[in-house]
């Protein structure tokens, strides 16, 4: 398969174009990673364009997923940001 930078870099992609919403509209971003580097997040976001963003990796065993999504919806229903990312 692919390498994960190029793979969650579509996935971003088709998200972010299924949701309607411009990469340069994303505040905050959390990645998901269980064997990858410390900085799989900004490697893959890379690719899709920088911002200047916050990206936070999120590594957790097997709760990675939902724990990255959790922390982007803790942060839109907080107020801290409108727009967040999970990837991974």
């Amino acid at each position: 398969s692919e390498p994960y930078d190029v793979m969650g870099s579509a996935a971003v992609r088709k998200a972010l174009a299924d949701a309607g919403v411009d990469y340069t509209d994303v505040q905050q971003a959390y990645a998901g990673f269980v064997y990858g580097d410390s900085t799989s997040g900004q490697q893959t976001l890379y690719r899709v364009g920088v911002t200047g963003i916050p990206v936070i990796n999120v590594n957790n065993a097997c709760a990675t997923g939902s724990t990255a999504l959790y922390l982007a919806r803790q942060a839109v229903s907080s107020g801290a940001v409108d727009v967040a990312l999970a990837v991974g």
